[in-house]
C-alpha cells in the first residue's frame, strides 16, 4: 500500500471506499500537476501562476487534513467550492488568455461533485457555472478577444498540460463512475438471485406447512366422524325417544364442525372457505341425519363468495340449530325453509331464516339450542331480531 492508495477503515462500504480512493488519488495528481504549472507560469503569467499555486497549496493542505481526520467528504466539498471560485475568477478576470481549459474544468467540477456529493450538489454547481458562462459571453468575451496576445512556448506548453490534465480527470471520474454502476448492477443481480432462492425456500416451506395443516384437518375430520359413528351406535341402543333425539342433536353439532375440517382439507386456501358450497353440503347432511325431505331454498349475495373459518364455524352451528329445531318442532308438517345471506354496509352481513312454524317464541326457560344460538351470536359480535316466523341475524364480517 503506497501513497497513491489510502489506508481505509474496514467499516466503510464499497461505495465509500471508492469515493475515498478517488478523492485521495486526485489530491496527489493535483499536487503534482499544479506544482509543475506554477513553476512554468511564474515567469510568464503572474495571475495564472498565482491561481495554480493556490490550487497546489489547497491540495496539499486538504491531503494533510484528510489524513488526520479521515473525512473524505471534506475533499469533495473543498475542491468543488474552491475550484468553482477559481474557475469563475479565471474566466472573468484573466483577459489576455484563452479559456478553453476553464470550460473543461467546469465539466470536471460538476462531475466531481456528482460522484462525491450527489445529484443535488451537482445541480447547484451546474446552475452556478451556467450563470458564470452567461456573464462571460455577454460582458467579458469581446474585451478578452481584444486583449489576446501571442503565447510563448512555455505558456502554450503549460496550457496544454492543464487541458490534458483536466480531460484526464474527467476520464478518470467517468471510469470510476462506470465501475460503481457496474458493481451496483452486479450487486442487484446477486441480491435478486438470493431473494429468488429465499422466496423459493419460503414457498417450499409454506407448501409443506400447508400440506401438514391440511393433513391435520383431514385427521380431525376423520376423528369427528368416528365420534359421530360412536354416538349413532350408542343412540341405536337407546329405548328412550327423547334421549335418541338428544344424541341426534349432538351428532348434528359434531357433524357441522367436521364438515369445516373436510372443506379446509379440500380447499386450495386454508384461510377462506367457499361460502355457498359449505352451507349446501351442511344442509344436505342435516336433512340426511334427520331423514327428512324438507324443502329448503337458499339465496346468496354475490359479495359473500367466501368466509373465514373463525366465522363459518359459529354460523354453521347456528344454522344447524335453527334447521334442527325447525324439523323437531314441525310435528310432521311440511316444512318450507328459506335462508337468505345478504351483504350489508359497514363491513357486515345478515342471515334471514324463515319457516312457517311458530317455534321461535321462547318461554321463560329456553332450551339448550336457543342458548347456544345466543352465545354464538355474541361470539360473532352480532345481534338477533325475531318474530314468530323468522330470525334475522346481523354479524360483523369477522375474518371474511
Amino acid at each position: 500500500m503506497g501513497l497513491y492508495t489510502p489506508v481505509l477503515d474496514s467499516s466503510l462500504s464499497y461505495y465509500e471506499r471508492i469515493k475515498y480512493t478517488i478523492a485521495w488519488r486526485l489530491l496527489f495528481l493535483f499536487i503534482v500537476a499544479f506544482g509543475i504549472l506554477s513553476a512554468i507560469f511564474i515567469g510568464y503569467h503572474t495571475k495564472a501562476a498565482f491561481i495554480y499555486f493556490i490550487v497546489f497549496c489547497l491540495s496539499l493542505f486538504t491531503l494533510l487534513y484528510v489524513k488526520l481526520s479521515q473525512n473524505y467528504i471534506f475533499i469533495y466539498q473543498v475542491f468543488s467550492v474552491s475550484a468553482s471560485i477559481l474557475v469563475i475568477y479565471s474566466l472573468n478576470t484573466l483577459d489576455n488568455t484563452l479559456h478553453y481549459s476553464d470550460l473543461i474544468w467546469i465539466v470536471a467540477i460538476v462531475l466531481f461533485s456528482f460522484v462525491g456529493l450527489g445529484i443535488k450538489w451537482a445541480i447547484f454547481f451546474i446552475g452556478l457555472h451556467l450563470l458564470s458562462i452567461v456573464y462571460f459571453y455577454l460582458w467579458v468575451l469581446n474585451s478578452n478577444i481584444q486583449k489576446l496576445t501571442v503565447l510563448s512556448f512555455p505558456e502554450k506548453f503549460g496550457l496544454m498540460i492543464e487541458v490534458i490534465f483536466a480531460i484526464g480527470i474527467i476520464s478518470y471520474l467517468l471510469y470510476e463512475y462506470l465501475r460503481l454502476k457496474e458493481y451496483s448492477v452486479n450487486e442487484l443481480k446477486e441480491a435478486n438471485i438470493e431473494l429468488g432462492k429465499q422466496n423459493l425456500l419460503i414457498a417450499t416451506k409454506n407448501n409443506e406447512n400447508e400440506i401438514l395443516v391440511k393433513e391435520v384437518h383431514h385427521r380431525v375430520k376423520n376423528n369427528l366422524q368416528i365420534v359421530v359413528s360412536l354416538l349413532r351406535m350408542q343412540a341405536s341402543e337407546l329405548k328412550n325417544e327423547e334421549a335418541q333425539k338428544s344424541f341426534e342433536e349432538a351428532m348434528g353439532r359434531i357433524m357441522t364442525i367436521s364438515l369445516i375440517h373436510q372443506k379446509l382439507y379440500n380447499e386450495k386456501s386454508l384461510a377462506l372457505i367457499d361460502f355457498k358450497s359449505y352451507f349446501e353440503e351442511l344442509i344436505t347432511d342435516i336433512k340426511a341425519l334427520h331423514k327428512t325431505e324438507t324443502n329448503m331454498s337458499i339465496s346468496y349475495d354475490p359479495n359473500l363468495e367466501s368466509i373465514g373459518m373463525k366465522t363459518v364455524v359459529p354460523v354453521g352451528l347456528i344454522l344447524n340449530e335453527l334447521i334442527t329445531n325447525s324439523i323437531k318442532h314441525s310435528k310432521g308438517d311440511q316444512l318450507n325453509i328459506e335462508i337468505i345471506f345478504s351483504h350489508l354496509e359497514n363491513d357486515s352481513f345478515k342471515i334471514t331464516y324463515k319457516d312457517k312454524n311458530k317455534w321461535h317464541t321462547v318461554g321463560s326457560n329456553p332450551g339448550f339450542g336457543i342458548e347456544l344460538i345466543r352465545m354464538l351470536t355474541d361470539q360473532l359480535e352480532g345481534s338477533i331480531e325475531k318474530d314468530d316466523l323468522q330470525y334475522e341475524f346481523t354479524f360483523k364480517k369477522i375474518n371474511l
